[in-house]
């Protein structure tokens, strides 16, 4: 039998983890079995994120375009990845993207689980400069 205690800290965790697969993301995502695709504008940049929206491991498309549209080619992209509503061990996980054309950058992220989740990306252009953005998704269970 287990004791009271730990099944009333079992039902608040399973509440936790409902309200919080629950939250708004700052940008909205597909439903469950398609891709999540999200776009965000800097005064020098356009990102475009895109990702199968279901856990386990996925390939993660990252483009990056200037502010006139043409493609972001010759850097480097790196960036992390965890669910900031839960401290998880072994989050964030680094991500190295591949360039793989015209602007695009390729990595394999594994997502444990549904939930709300948020992507930092930093991409180096091959002059050293640094530019950084995040986005905010809820991944369907």
């Amino acid at each position: 039998m287990i004791p009271a205690s730990k099944q009333r800290l079992f039902v608040l965790f399973c509440l936790f983890c409902w309200a919080a697969a629950g939250l708004p993301a700052s940008a909205s995502a597909a439903p469950a079995g398609r891709e999540i695709s999200l776009e965000k504008r800097s005064p020098d940049h356009v990102w475009t994120l895109r990702l199968p929206d279901r856990p386990g491991v996925v390939q993660v498309s990252l483009t990056v375009r200037d502010a006139a549209g043409r493609p972001a080619q010759g850097g480097s992209v790196t960036g992390e990845v965890w669910m900031p509503e839960m401290r998880m061990q072994g989050y964030p996980l680094e991500l190295r993207f591949e360039e793989a054309d015209g602007g695009n950058y390729l990595a394999l992220v594994q997502f444990g689980h549904g939930g709300y989740w948020r992507i930092r990306a930093l991409f180096r252009d091959d002059g050293g400069q640094v530019v950084e953005q995040s986005f905010d998704f809820t991944l369907a269970d």
